[in-house]
């Protein structure tokens, strides 16, 4: 017998959007959870979910993006972002990468207002974290992010 796979497992009781109704609820969700909307600038979402009883928080896209922060360096978005999320903290995060110069590293945790109440926290599964002010990530164009 197959295991189930994490989101097979996770859609259960989960509130999930598909279609048009995925950007505007991907939005909703980030504000519910005051994490900053323009953390993620994805390309066609194609489905949002989030099990509320587990805190599991998941986003498809059709395919993967980049989108540069000036001053800041690139996110890469894969397909398929997962997340355990919190009021003001993403963590466990698979699908999230930083890129800055040449180096590019896996984003395991985002929290908001840890250091101050206008910083992200950026922190790595290496460990390593960076602090960034949440007016980076204030959407530049509400068609572009969430």
């Amino acid at each position: 017998m197959e295991t189930p796979s994490i989101l097979e497992t996770q859609s259960k009781g989960a509130e999930i959007y598909q279609g048009e109704a995925c950007k505007e609820n991907l939005g909703k969700l980030l504000e519910e959870f005051s994490v900053p909307k323009g953390v993620f600038h994805v390309g066609e979402v194609e489905e949002v979910g989030l099990n509320r009883s587990t805190g599991f928080f998941w986003l498809k896209q059709k395919e993967k993006t980049e989108h540069y922060f000036p001053g800041l360096g690139s996110m890469i978005y894969d397909s398929q972002i997962t997340s355990s999320i919190d009021q003001s903290h993403l963590k466990n995060i698979t699908g999230l990468q930083a890129k800055q110069f040449f180096i590019t590293a896996t984003v395991s945790d985002v929290h908001v207002g840890v250091t101050s109440d206008d910083t992200v926290k950026f922190t790595t599964t290496l460990g390593l974290s960076r602090n960034q002010p949440i007016s980076a990530f204030e959407p530049e164009d509400e068609n572009k992010s969430i």
